[in-house]
């Protein structure tokens, strides 16, 4: 007869024990409609967890605006509109060569210089606020103001933001 194991040799595979979780609405400072509760396995730390996901419900649509620059000078990438404030929620640019950006509303500077793109400098970068955003005033638009000695520059990328 093939060896039998006993009772405390044969070990029962169960599944991961559902813990209940407390489900609390999330707090953010953009108004968001929140949808669903949805049902997440974490490996890493072996139970399940609650997540809810959400949709920004802010105004108009998300939007969002190519940055494509090829000279030095304040470049528009976002026209403002009368009445609304824009809450941009992400950024991501890469620069071609060597060249100093500074991110602006029509009001003026929201950043400081920033440099890339020479020696020991960043190529780009990618800014996501995730639930949280940069407030520009109503009715102003976005725009980078690059500052170059390089004859050819390019900046491109994209942002992303929404109208309140």
């Amino acid at each position: 007869m093939p060896d039998e194991k006993s009772d405390k040799e044969k070990k029962e595979v169960k599944p991961p024990v559902e813990k209940k979780l407390e489900e609390k609405k999330p707090v953010l400072p953009i108004p968001v409609e929140v949808n669903e509760i949805v049902r997440v396995w974490d490996g890493t730390r072996g139970e399940w967890y609650n997540a809810r996901w959400a949709v920004f419900t802010v105004g108009e649509a998300n939007l969002f605006a190519a940055i494509d620059i090829n000279s030095a000078g304040v470049i528009s990438v976002a026209s403002g509109r009368a009445g609304k404030r824009m809450l941009i929620t992400s950024i991501t640019l890469t620069v071609s060569a060597e060249c100093d950006l500074t991110l602006r509303s029509s009001y003026g500077a929201i950043s400081g210089v920033m440099d890339f793109g020479g020696s020991d400098e960043p190529r780009g970068m990618v800014l996501n606020l995730g639930n949280f955003y940069i407030e520009l005033p109503a009715g102003s638009g976005f725009s980078i103001s690059v500052s170059t000695e390089e004859t050819a520059i390019h900046v491109g990328g994209l942002v992303t933001y929404v109208l309140r």
